[in-house]
């Protein structure tokens, strides 16, 4: 939890304030709830993610009990004073960002870690999202087709996730079967 605003708020898209979305995370915000619980005990970066992902106005149960229908009881919200651009080394992802402005440019990164289980580790390795001027130039389609075996491998495989595979040959396009 102590490193989760930092994670969330660098993995923010600046435009459109989505979570970038990894194989099957998608551009779902999936950390609003813990934050939630961080902000009222005043941590203003939590605060500030949940202002800027719209979380402040009780919709939900969980929030209703939480807040009360008081969103006044989070921390005072303001922009992090830190740099952007974040590593989480023991996750294996990254951003790269041009500061919170809603055209700043944007990279994040799925690096690894490559040797240890996170969750249940795709093979997506070393793919990348790009988002610049209020535009994604390059995304994350997720994984898609499990039940027809040419949608299936794409979104499972290197193929559907902005990364580079080598070696690829008529073989390996026509069988429908993946590592």
């Amino acid at each position: 939890l102590e490193t989760l605003p930092r994670y969330c708020i660098s993995q923010m898209c600046p435009g459109d304030r989505r979570h970038t979305g990894f194989g099957d995370g998608w551009f779902s915000q999936p950390f609003p709830l813990c934050m939630t619980f961080l902000a009222l005990r005043g941590n203003r970066d939590a605060a500030w993610y949940l202002q800027e992902i719209g979380y402040t106005r009780p919709r939900t149960v969980e929030q209703i009990a939480l807040l009360g229908l008081r969103p006044e009881r989070f921390a005072d919200p303001r922009p992090p004073a830190w740099c952007p651009s974040q590593a989480f080394l023991d996750i294996g992802y990254a951003a790269l960002r041009d500061g919170f402005n809603q055209k700043a440019a944007f990279l994040a990164f799925k690096c690894g870690p490559p040797t240890r289980e996170i969750g249940h580790n795709h093979y997506d390795h070393n793919s990348f999202q790009i988002y610049y001027n209020g535009t994604w130039i390059a995304t994350d389609p997720g994984y898609t087709g499990y039940f027809d075996p040419p949608d299936n491998k794409y979104g499972r495989c290197t193929f559907g996730h902005n990364t580079i595979t080598l070696n690829v040959d008529d073989d390996y396009l026509a069988n429908m079967n993946f590592p």
